[in-house]
């Protein structure tokens, strides 16, 4: 049974066309993964979805009294409450309502605990209290929580340590609702998903079956593609050189074929390329010493009121130049304290901390804090001037910030304006337009889409400094 559908779909933000003619119909009990390139117009399909824009043009039906639960990429502001109070909000006002007696009340609750529970949070803290990324977790168990027929994700394992995206999966596997998803996660989307839909160049493609099965097919639809494209392009330049020969073309009886020449020429105007590659490269810069970091008998507690346990205690180790690090742990165990600790930008209450010499480091944060909201694209990168210098070579923003996927219309766009995606796109063009001999990534691929995120596991694959991520 159909609940959503969508015919002809036209929307566009400014000059960018995010839907062009896109067609999509969602049945009852599907899980669907929605993917493309970031800023593409994923989100925004969610919120047309959910109601909270509307269509330029095109025709959007959903059930009527169909319940919908969104997550959304940003959090709101919302009254100072505790975590668990955030996560019940969800339930459903219906659901509410026909829950006065005791026995459902403690249903709900249970309900709310097992969810609260699967995502690690700490129920009775106030969210005004809590990390962003603690904020947006309890956010999704607001959402998982709702007694809803349509849950609307945007990238839900963001921010979630590996055992909790584990249950999660388990939970969306095991599920009967309706489920649209924006993920990043290929395992994710792999396990879950029971058809694929990509938007790329304003058009909604289907593909049955998971992950892997899209790739085969998008594969093979790329070469027709492009098979296509170079048939039409001969045609194209043949008729272009008759046209060129003057006289012949201005006969009475070779008008239809100006025409057709016309219309080929609208035809190639008209004709959306797909969009390229992110290029990606570190300028490793000079070579940093043989230690870049070590640690000795290090402690560290922040002051409370009740002197809780230390987060880190008499920890040791040792970073050498060209090690792979991977920190690993549950929210709020001291992972980036410990980060923190070892860029200097912390000292240990006690023991020592050594760092090594000719460090040039890039530190990729989560809450993308080295970027301007206030400011331009452009502004971020390079402010001040139209150049950066990249390895010792002098190269035009625009140019530069090309290599990230960047039009030369988003120059002037206001940062606040792009995807999540998009910021962290301008944050590596930040970062990588400096030398750097040291990475250290605080959950770089949030919001990343899946070509970036595998271009990026290379470039960290070939870069010969040394990295630290979690």
């Amino acid at each position: 049974m159909n609940i959503v559908r969508l015919v002809g779909g036209e929307l566009a933000y400014g000059e960018q066309k995010l839907f062009s003619d896109a067609s999509f119909v969602l049945q009852a009990g599907e899980k669907v993964a929605l993917i493309g390139r970031n800023g593409i117009g994923k989100s925004t399909l969610l919120k047309l979805l959910q109601g909270d824009i509307a269509l330029d043009d095109g025709d959007l039906w959903i059930q009527q009294g169909l319940r919908i639960a969104a997550l959304h990429q940003s959090v709101p502001e919302m009254p100072d409450q505790t975590v668990f109070d955030v996560v019940k909000s969800g339930i459903l006002a219906e659901y509410e309502k026909a829950s006065e007696d005791e026995d459902t009340d403690w249903s709900v609750d249970h309900k709310v605990d097992r969810i609260v529970d699967m995502l690690g949070l700490p129920a009775q803290q106030l969210m005004s209290e809590c990390s962003g990324g603690m904020q947006r977790r309890a956010m999704l168990g607001q959402t998982l929580v709702a007694d809803a027929d349509l849950l609307l994700l945007d990238e839900p394992t963001n921010h979630l340590e590996i055992a909790a995206i584990d249950k999660l999966q388990d939970l969306l596997v095991s599920t009967t609702t309706t489920l649209v998803m924006v993920s990043h996660d290929r395992a994710l989307v792999d396990k879950v998903a029971s058809r694929i839909v990509e938007l790329d160049r304003g058009t909604l493609t289907s593909f049955p079956g998971n992950y892997q099965a899209y790739l085969q097919r998008k594969q093979h639809d790329l070469e027709v593609e492009a098979t296509a494209n170079r048939k039409f392009d001969r045609n194209l330049a043949q008729e272009e050189s008759w046209i060129r020969q003057g006289i012949k073309a201005r006969r009475t009886r070779n008008e239809g074929r100006v025409r057709r020449l016309q219309s080929l020429r609208k035809e190639r105007a008209a004709r959306v390329s797909k969009q390229g590659k992110v290029q990606l490269s570190v300028d490793g810069g000079q070579q940093s010493g043989n230690i870049v970091a070590k640690l000795e008998d290090v402690s560290f507690a922040y002051p409370t009121p009740d002197d809780t346990a230390p987060l880190i205690s008499n920890f040791s180790t040792l970073i050498s130049r060209g090690d792979r690090v991977g920190i690993i742990g549950a929210n709020g165990c001291g992972k980036s304290t410990l980060i923190r600790l070892i860029l200097g930008e912390l000292q240990p209450a006690s023991g020592q901390v050594t760092l090594g010499t000719k460090l040039h480091t890039a530190y990729f944060d989560q809450q993308r804090t080295l970027l301007d909201e206030n400011t331009t694209v452009r502004e971020n990168v390079s402010p001040g001037s139209d150049f950066v210098e990249v390895g010792g070579r002098r190269k035009h923003v625009v140019g530069y910030l090309a290599d990230f996927l960047f039009p030369s219309s988003y120059m002037n766009m206001p940062m606040a304006k792009l995807s999540g995606g998009e910021k962290n796109r301008l944050l590596m063009a930040k970062l990588l337009a400096h030398p750097a001999n040291l990475l250290v990534l605080d959950e770089p691929t949030n919001d990343l889409d899946v070509e970036t995120l595998e271009l990026f596991e290379e470039l960290l694959g070939e870069f010969e400094g040394t990295t630290e991520h979690f």
